[in-house]
């Protein structure tokens, strides 16, 4: 089986990891091809090469829209969905012209941000499947240009939509909209926490000894991390434990200069972090990020699933998140990681204090982590559930 998929959006998160597992993992007897966007990390190109036999670079416009706050935005609205689904059509063609010149059997669309590869298999009668791993419709900060409308469109141009949790798969099932729910898997040799010497990280080279590591992981291009809220508690942390290194993996290491990152680094320079945060950059290595902390603090409220998560677990590091999205499908609060109600940064840095007092606690959670991990996010049970969806959707061409 040949099968194309389609990946919108350039920067690298989690549904990207989330390809590039499905690329390794999946066996010989299917082929994999993959389209990414245009302007992409050239570093996830060159991953996804070793799997895929060929990667094509194509413009992949989103129809998603951020909310319009201003009468302004409101007024210009109309004509500037209408381009945007314009520019969604054109990147379809050129899409269908893959399908048609590499003969794909079937078109894996891997996230929600972009109509075009399941237009470009209508257009070419191929079986499609697409794969939601973000928390859209009344869930998203940004809902989708059609409204619930999409929802309906996604299930009519599939023939398969997969979700990655049970909260994604919510407002599809409100609808009455059939769905498959799928969770993400890890190759967990790569997590194992005991898998040789840790490699220390270039970010972190000039750490001072002996500090203890506290993290999060969210890209910095988008609010919806919550980055704001992890340097709250980050404060509250110092305040009892000086000596706390805080780390945020994630965009670059310098923060860009977007209002957003300014906004951010003015905080923490507020909050007197400056001599406790260091901002890492993105981090390639995931396994040897994960090991380089001692705790990990998710305060995003809405992921689809959570694979920062997932991973920090699978590599025996404690967790504490907020009880909100996907996330909360994962922790088993006070066994495996703990859950915090939203609006209580006070309590997570609460937690988060015990942890880095009381060894004996963090390996005893840290092992529990894992062991959950061991027994509910292998890759192989992902990928048996994957060729099952492929073979089905291909049968019913």
């Amino acid at each position: 089986m040949n099968i194309l998929y389609v990946q919108a959006g350039q920067a690298v998160g989690g549904s990207k990891e989330s390809l590039y597992q499905i690329l390794r993992s999946l066996p010989d007897e299917f082929a994999r091809q993959v389209v990414l966007e245009r302007g992409s990390d050239p570093g996830f190109n060159e991953r996804a090469r070793r799997y895929a036999s060929a990667v094509h670079l194509l413009p992949l416009p989103t129809w998603q829209q951020y909310r319009r706050r201003t009468l302004a935005e409101r007024a210009r609205a109309p004509l500037a969905d209408a381009w945007r689904l314009l520019r969604c059509a054109l990147a379809a063609f050129k899409i269908a012209r893959v399908i048609r010149q590499q003969r794909i059997d079937l078109v894996h669309t891997n996230n929600s941000m972009s109509p075009s590869g399941a237009l470009a298999a209508r257009l070419t009668a191929t079986p499609h499947i697409w794969h939601v791993r973000e928390s859209i419709g009344k869930h998203k900060q940004y809902p989708l240009l059609l409204g619930n409308l999409a929802l309906r469109l996604m299930r009519r141009w599939s023939d398969t939509v997969i979700c990655n949790s049970d909260y994604t798969a919510e407002v599809f099932r409100e609808m009455r909209i059939p769905v498959r729910v799928i969770p993400n898997g890890l190759d967990l040799a790569d997590f194992a926490p005991d898998a040789g010497t840790p490699r220390e990280l270039g970010s972190l080279a000039d750490l001072p000894p002996g500090e203890k590591r506290v993290g999060m992981v969210g890209n910095l291009t988008t609010k919806m991390k919550r980055h704001d809220v992890f340097l709250d508690i980050a404060a509250l942390v110092k305040a009892a434990a000086p000596r706390t290194r805080f780390i945020v993996f994630g965009g670059s290491a310098d923060l860009g200069q977007t209002e957003y990152t300014r906004a951010l680094r003015q905080k923490a320079d507020a909050l007197g972090l400056a001599e406790n945060l260091t901002w890492a950059g993105f981090e390639k290595d995931i396994p040897a990020m994960m090991r380089s902390l001692d705790v990990l603090i998710h305060p995003a409220l809405t992921e689809g699933s959570g694979r920062v998560v997932m991973e920090a677990m699978a590599s025996g590091v404690p967790v504490i998140a907020f009880r909100s999205g996907g996330v909360k499908e994962l922790i088993d609060d006070g066994v495996n990681g703990y859950l915090v109600e939203p609006g209580q940064p006070a309590r997570a840095a609460e937690i988060a204090l015990r942890l880095l007092r009381d060894s004996n606690t963090r390996a005893i959670i840290g092992a529990a982590a894992r062991a959950h991990a061991q027994r509910c996010f292998g890759a192989q049970t992902m990928i048996d559930s994957l060729k099952e969806a492929y073979q089905s959707a291909v049968r019913k061409k």
